[in-house]
């Protein structure tokens, strides 16, 4: 008997297309598995689920929306239309000019940042009613560059727009860093003004105001924050037009860490377009020259270090006493001045008595408070800088002022949310950052949310209302009478209190209040907040 055709071999599987990482994942936080989300779906489905509106779609979910939104990241379209509200996901697309947005109304033009500003500044003109536009999102997520672009837009026929772009520069380099997660990262808010003529037509005036600047990271590594300093610190190192003295950035311990990577060439163009941009906004040399001096003084006190003198009741003393007079002499102070800032504190006792001739007592510090007053001066000195900053770009913005009824546009860059890992944990700055963004939460359901309803009841639109979880449980556990920074201030002015004092009030505050959940208030000062 012939013998049988041996079985053919199976062909090997094709090997599956890599999914588009960033959408699915970063939105679903691994709670939905790739599989579940193409279960609910056939391939036909999948096809049409890229539109530019994903109010458009006619079944609306949480799967629906997640895979529109990566088919259109998948697609390098990172907008997304939800009516007025635009979602982006990624860094900003800049193909094409952006005067095909002029004259056109929403939803005609692909998605785009400018498309909203163009909104804005049609429905100006066309009520006369101030209008604003708020950017929200985690840290690097391109609101600051999505910002940048409807400034620039709006201010891009006005004879403003030359001095708008360079304090976008100037601000840039004081305010933004490099993080993780993006080279440039803003690390405060801002709150940028449009003054308009009558006719909305052009701007007359432009007003920045920052909101909670990151001086946490002044200080450096030691401060415990995550990425490199401000942008400044790295080109003032870097460039030989100003304080020459200054050595690289790794002999500086703010701006010294395992992981930084100084690109010394770069950073030295970075400085000439920051200081060309300072000089279009009226800084006079000697201005320039003060501030610059002011920064050097903050790298060279962040050098200063301490030694413990005496007993049982050690007293700390400057160790490199030539970085000191160094720091002093930059900002034209004497040195016994800055030796008794740091290593002392002034208690004030009242009015002076015979026994107390003095008002005041002066008590002497060991070297991790000198520490903590050192970095405090740091902070309070860059502070100072990037207030002064604020006030010479306003300055220049708004010598022709607006008329007083005039209209304005409101860009509001927002807050960035960062979500703590594992191995780090938010600090107060990040708790005042969470809080904004409650606080934006409630404006907009309070203005958008609720708003729309009343619109779709009066045109008998929409008869049942979907539920919407209101965040007021939450402020209340942040803002209110026995809130936690009530606790904290509480805490700040008791005698003697300490971490576990204020663990004791979170644990009363945990038994009334479903948002927060203090781990252990004996051993270890960690809580944590449900957010909305």
């Amino acid at each position: 008997r012939p013998k049988p055709d041996p079985k053919p071999a199976p062909e090997p599987e094709p090997e599956p297309e890599p999914e588009p990482e960033g959408v699915v994942k970063s939105f679903c936080g691994g709670d939905f598995k790739d599989e579940d989300l193409d279960s609910d779906f056939t391939e036909g489905d999948l096809a049409w689920l890229d539109v530019a509106d994903l109010a458009l779609i006619p079944e609306p979910s949480d799967l629906s929306v997640l895979c529109a939104l990566r088919n259109r990241f998948a697609a390098q379209r990172h907008c997304t239309y939800v009516g007025n509200v635009l979602v982006m996901i990624g860094p900003l697309n800049h193909n094409g000019s952006m005067h095909q947005y002029r004259g056109k109304v929403l939803g005609e033009m692909p998605p785009h940042p400018v498309a909203i500003a163009e909104e804005a500044h049609r429905f100006l003109i066309a009520t006369g009613g101030n209008q604003h536009i708020v950017l929200c999102g985690s840290h690097g997520s391109g609101k600051s560059e999505a910002a940048h672009a409807i400034i620039g837009y709006l201010c891009d026929s006005s004879p403003r727009a030359p001095d708008v772009a360079a304090a976008n520069s100037v601000l840039s380099a004081f305010g933004h860093a490099a993080v993780p997660t993006s080279p440039t990262s803003s690390r405060c808010g801002r709150v940028s003004q449009l003054h308009y003529n009558r006719a909305g037509t052009s701007t007359q005036s432009c007003e920045f105001a920052p909101i909670l600047l990151e001086s946490q990271r002044v200080p450096g590594p030691a401060g415990g924050r995550d990425g490199e300093n401000y942008h400044i610190f790295y080109q003032l190192c870097c460039t030989q037009d100003e304080c020459k003295f200054l050595m690289g950035p790794e002999h500086y311990k703010c701006l010294h860490s395992p992981d930084t990577q100084v690109y010394v060439k770069q950073h030295d163009r970075d400085f000439g377009v920051t200081r060309r941009a300072m000089q279009m906004l009226g800084m006079s040399r000697d201005e320039q020259a003060a501030i610059f001096g002011a920064l050097a003084a903050v790298l060279l006190l962040g050098n200063v270090n301490f030694v413990e003198q005496g007993g049982q009741q050690a007293t700390a003393s400057v160790a490199n006493p030539d970085e000191l007079r160094q720091f002093a002499e930059l900002l034209h102070l004497e040195v016994d001045e800055c030796t008794r800032a740091l290593c002392t504190r002034s208690i004030a006792t009242g009015t002076a008595s015979p026994k107390c001739r003095s008002p005041s007592l002066t008590a002497h510090l060991g070297c991790e408070r000198a520490c903590q007053q050192r970095d405090r001066m740091m902070r309070s000195i860059y502070e100072d800088c990037y207030w002064w900053i604020i006030g010479c770009v306003n300055k220049r913005l708004g010598t022709a002022a607006a008329p007083v009824d005039a209209a304005t546009i409101t860009v509001i860059d927002s807050l960035g949310v960062e979500i703590p890992s594992v191995t780090r944990h938010s600090g107060f700055h990040e708790l005042c950052s969470q809080y904004a963004s409650e606080r934006f939460r409630r404006v907009y359901d309070d203005n958008v949310i609720y708003t729309e309803r009343s619109w779709c009841s009066a045109d008998d639109i929409l008869r049942i209302h979907p539920a919407v979880e209101h965040n007021g449980e939450c402020l209340d556990l942040l803002e209110g009478q026995h809130g936690i920074f009530a606790a904290i201030h509480h805490a700040h002015e008791t005698p003697k209190a300490s971490a576990g004092t204020l663990m004791d009030k979170l644990c009363d505050l945990q038994k009334i209040n479903g948002c927060i959940k203090v781990r252990d208030s004996r051993t270890s000062a960690e809580f944590s907040i449900r957010h909305s």
